[in-house]
């Protein structure tokens, strides 16, 4: 601690502006960048350690990542029409529902 700043924190001296110590500017930035260099090597090893150990997350939203499509067309029989029109129905009262929410 230098003299000045002894100084000015008793009071016996005033304020002169900015300090022409840059040290501590310096050692911000130092600090700055081997925090940001860090981060990036704990993401890197993080990802290599996932790879390793066979998580691969998420599956992808590609062609083939869930398995065959169903290219079968669908199905007629009265079941199946009557889930249809009570899920249409479901759908069309959840809009109102949404519509009448969103207007008070």
């Amino acid at each position: 601690m230098t003299t000045d700043l002894c100084a000015y924190w008793a009071g016996t001296k005033p304020a002169t502006g900015p300090t022409e110590d840059v040290g501590w500017v310096i050692l911000v930035v130092i600090l700055v960048i081997i925090a940001l260099i860090s981060s990036a090597v704990s993401v890197a090893v993080w990802r290599q350690w996932r790879q390793v150990n066979g998580d691969e997350g998420l599956p992808l939203l590609s062609p083939g990542a869930w398995g065959k499509p169903d290219l079968a067309p669908p199905s007629n029989s009265p079941e199946a029409l009557a889930e249809v029109a009570e899920l249409e129905a479901l759908w069309r009262q959840s809009g109102r529902r949404r519509r009448s929410a969103s207007s008070d």
